[in-house]
């Protein structure tokens, strides 16, 4: 699978713009401020239903207009492609497959799956744990094909628990909820466990290569104690439960713990192999995915010439050119970014929010 057409209409500085995609390496490049990183949100929200820069309705619709329209092709398989749209007003979110609405975004994701590395991807190794936990779950529900039933039992228990909580519910009532919540959060903790095993190894190879021969370690933290029985855990701290207000042992409380040579690299490592870090992760994450299945990720790279050094940013478009991937990548010129090793390449010219393909 991989985009093969977008149009995008009234969002932020792109009042309008169709450009049609190739499998292997697109290129958009102009100055600043002309819509490129706009063109990758576009697809970023045809997939999730939101932006890697805002959750924010307001930001992404263009000054004065009411809604934003997102729409997309995705090739399925030989002689098929399937129809994503998206219209997002001030008010709400209304999403298409094949011209029929749908509930939830879980179908637009597993149809055209998008992973992001943008100038503030750093925040993957620097930032909170949720930032790290969305990272692995994306991992899990690709290689699991799009199973998110498990999720939405434990967050729909979850919920039920907080309420009581902060209702002042009787332990009985809450103790009720316990059971329940153990062994959907036993269920989802596997599953993030056996992704972590399938991603190290390959994150570790990966590291050596792009940090000097420096070790990343990957830990998967549950989010209780490890010698514990969550039912348990969550009976022995229900009053610390209801002094807070919610529920504070379980998967919504996970952690993948980064090191770098055995180092925290949250702490310890510099912005620089921060970047590369996540680098490393991302091309991991990827391989691991290309393993999964017969679907072709989108990978969506903002400004990759600002990010890293010429020798570091040739290793790492080497790397990407041997992914099983469709890659979006913007630039501010053509030459500096070299797409030469990928058999099918396309680059387009953005300004002013006007588009054109160049030959």
């Amino acid at each position: 699978m991989s985009l093969i057409r977008l149009r995008v209409g009234n969002l932020r500085n792109v009042r309008s713009a169709e450009l049609s995609l190739c499998n292997g390496a697109n290129l958009i490049v102009g100055p600043n401020a002309s819509g490129k990183t706009s063109l990758l949100e576009a697809i970023d929200c045809l997939s999730r239903g939101r932006s890697f820069r805002t959750r924010i309705a307001a930001q992404l619709i263009s000054h004065g207009e009411s809604a934003l329209t997102l729409f997309g092709r995705v090739e399925t398989g030989p002689a098929r492609a399937t129809a994503l749209g998206m219209e997002l007003g001030r008010t709400g979110r209304v999403l298409r497959r094949d011209g029929q609405t749908v509930d939830t975004v879980e179908s637009h994701a597993a149809t055209l799956p998008v992973q992001v590395m943008h100038p503030q991807s750093h925040v993957l190794v620097s930032g909170p744990p949720g930032v790290r936990r969305a990272f692995l779950d994306w991992g899990v529900f690709h290689v699991k094909h799009g199973d998110t039933r498990g999720w939405r039992e434990y967050g729909r228990i979850l919920r039920q628990r907080n309420t009581l909580l902060r209702q002042g519910g009787s332990d009985r009532e809450i103790l009720a909820w316990d059971q329940a919540l153990g062994s959907t959060a036993a269920r989802l903790h596997e599953a993030r466990a056996a992704y972590v095993s399938r991603l190290k190894p390959l994150c570790c190879r990966m590291g050596e290569e792009f940090l000097d021969g420096a070790s990343i370690g990957l830990t998967y933290r549950r989010g209780w104690p490890e010698a514990g029985d969550l039912t348990k855990v969550l009976g022995d701290n229900l009053g610390r439960d209801r002094q807070l207000g919610h529920t504070g042992s379980g998967p919504h409380r996970a952690d993948l713990q980064i090191t770098l040579s055995g180092r925290s690299a949250r702490d310890y490592a510099s912005r620089g192999q921060q970047k590369l870090i996540v680098v490393v992760l991302l091309l991991g994450q990827l391989l691991a995915f290309g393993d999964s299945g017969p679907v072709r990720p989108t990978l969506l790279v903002d400004d990759l010439p600002a990010e890293l050094d010429p020798a570091h940013r040739r290793r790492v478009i080497e790397r990407f050119s041997e992914l099983r991937a469709q890659v979006v990548l913007t630039a501010l010129e053509r030459d500096v970014m070299d797409i030469s090793r990928w058999n099918e390449t396309r680059v387009f010219h953005v300004k002013h929010g006007g588009l054109e393909e160049l030959l």
